[in-house]
């Protein structure tokens, strides 16, 4: 019985140390993660325009063959 309160203690104790010292830290990891998402899913959603890519027929060594 004395460890589970032992260990309850120790979780309490824990639990307040990651709160009190450590909650900036993990928002903050979560917030750029949570940016990095989206922005990665706007990305995925406007992909670049097709005039940003080469055309095949500007290619200069397709001209060289013909």
């Amino acid at each position: 019985m004395e460890l589970f309160i032992y260990a309850c203690i120790n979780v309490l104790l824990l639990a307040a140390i990651v709160f009190l010292i450590g909650r900036k830290t993990i928002v903050n990891i979560f917030r750029k993660r949570r940016e990095r998402i989206n922005r990665e899913l706007d990305e995925l959603e406007n992909p670049p325009e097709p005039e940003a890519l080469p055309k095949p027929e500007d290619d200069p060594e397709r001209r060289a063959e013909a």
